[in-house]
């Protein structure tokens, strides 16, 4: 009941001011939060300095500045990286494999394949040959890799993992010998791989997607990035940025390779390259049986087959050595085989020990385009001839001190008259590709098809015998041999 010494009319006309004045207050507060505006400099992890790292930071860089927005970054560990991001103290995560932050609910996919990366196995070729996984023995990986659990979660055998807090630490363990080998993604490698040797193989375990993800407060730039994204695959920008930073092409993985003929130079070795049933013409013919329309052979001398290969006149260079890919050439990571070491021969035994050390002037003589000059002391001149016996000649005159050779190329009476020292470690043999989107469309399908041939059995038959296939160091039983093997 209402007081009878005030009119009616009175308090509901105040009722009514209060009223208004309260959903006046409220709508402008629904105004003020309307026009809260989040800052236009995104926070995502990082950064690293691998090619694939440096392409998605570069397309998501130059993406994001078409709608207006920078690119800085906060460096955390992968683990610490998926929290920080769902808690939104991180804007958004690089790039991740699709499904790996299931668990994690304030964060939403760009629904953009932004890179292929490649899962990977690094390890020693010199101690476990083409380095399997399945008998590596111990691995290390960094915690919160989504993609190793996953894959693992997939093998029928069992895994020996140790796990770090980071890639880096890693990596360090497998170099310092802790453990046998190390998974990680391609867009995590140190810096540190690129000075390792030929000895080290990296070893593609799988291909997968990467999806760039942002936190659900940032949800409205979605659709503007997906756009631009778009735009800039069907312009070729991110084809050119792919070339430039060397990273696979998504579209060029989705696709069934069709490469027509494939041409290949190489030099004529003995059982090896000589007809079209040597050991690696018939391997590379077999690789890409279902995906060329024929591979053609063009036999010179190395030096030219070198040159014809970097001169983008032939799509393969087969049997060469890390050092000579050449600037613009990518070698396959799996050898084809393991050459034999190379030995200086010469008639004083003194005289070779002494110029080897660098101490006086000499001369050495090698086959043509064999570069061995790079592994010989500066005070060495260096002779390239066409064939063998025109070194052997040249030695029997006294006109050089020392040939450059296999010991196995060489009479065998030579051998043991001659004084002989050791310049260069049992090196492995590696085909070439063109870093073009065709160089490594050939080379993915070269990885894949190669090791088909060693696990299936296949590639021992291509071999002249069983002792040259040992040699060419594919296989190795066991962890322990692994383990023991110096």
């Amino acid at each position: 009941m209402l007081p009878s010494n005030k009119p009616a009319f009175f308090y509901l006309t105040t009722f009514g001011k209060i009223l208004i004045l309260w959903l006046g207050l409220l709508a402008s507060a629904s105004g003020q939060h309307k026009t809260i505006e989040l800052p236009t400099t995104l926070i995502l992890d990082g950064p690293s300095e691998t090619p694939e790292a440096l392409y998605v930071q570069r397309v998501l860089e130059t993406a994001y500045a078409q709608i207006g927005y920078t690119v800085t970054y906060g460096n955390v560990p992968l683990a610490r990286s998926y929290i920080e991001a769902n808690a939104g103290r991180l804007d958004g995560l690089r790039a991740r494999v699709d499904g790996a932050v299931e668990n994690y609910s304030n964060l939403m996919k760009v629904p953009f394949e932004i890179l292929n990366f490649e899962m990977v196995l690094i390890a020693n070729r010199s101690k476990c040959g083409a380095c399997s996984l399945s008998n590596i023995g111990k691995v290390a990986v960094a915690r919160g890799f989504k993609a190793f659990e996953d894959y693992r979660q997939s093998q029928r055998f069992p895994i020996d993992v140790l796990y770090l807090t980071t890639p880096e630490q890693a990596f360090n363990l497998l170099i310092s010998g802790k453990v046998n080998g190390v998974i990680m993604s391609t867009t995590n490698l140190p810096k540190a791989y690129d000075s390792l040797d030929q000895n080290w193989i990296k070893t593609t375990l799988s291909t997968l997607p990467d999806f760039h993800y942002l936190h659900k407060k940032r949800r409205t730039l979605i659709p503007q990035l997906l756009g631009v994204l778009k735009q800039m695959d069907a312009s070729g920008q991110l084809l050119q940025l792919q070339q430039k930073y060397q990273v696979n092409s998504p579209s060029l993985q989705r696709e069934t390779p069709e490469f027509g003929t494939i041409g290949l130079v190489t030099d004529s070795w003995g059982g090896y390259t000589d007809t079209p049933e040597s050991t690696y013409i018939k391997a590379v013919r077999q690789v890409y049986s279902t995906t060329a329309q024929g591979v053609t052979t063009k036999r010179v001398n190395w030096k030219r087959a070198k040159q014809l290969f970097y001169d983008q006149k032939a799509d393969i260079l087969v049997g060469a050595y890390a050092f000579e890919e050449g600037e613009n050439g990518r070698r396959s990571d799996i050898h084809i085989d393991y050459e034999y070491p190379v030995i200086a021969f010469a008639k004083q035994p003194q005289r070779l020990a002494k110029l080897l050390a660098g101490d006086g002037t000499g001369t050495a003589c090698y086959l043509l385009g064999y570069g061995l000059d790079s592994v010989l002391p500066d005070n060495i001149i260096s002779y390239e001839v066409g064939q063998p016996a025109d070194c052997l000649r040249l030695l029997e005159n006294d006109r050089i001190d020392m040939i450059l050779n296999y010991e196995v190329d060489l009479p065998a009476q030579l051998v043991q008259q001659y004084a002989k020292q050791q310049v260069l470690d049992a090196q492995p043999l590696f085909v070439v590709f063109h870093n073009t989107p065709r160089g490594q469309a050939l080379k993915s399908v070269f990885e894949t098809g190669f090791r088909k041939l060693i696990n299936s059995g296949q590639l021992r038959t291509y071999f002249p015998s069983n002792n040259e296939y040992d040699n060419a160091n594919f296989e190795i039983s066991t962890a322990e041999q692994i383990t023991n093997k110096k």
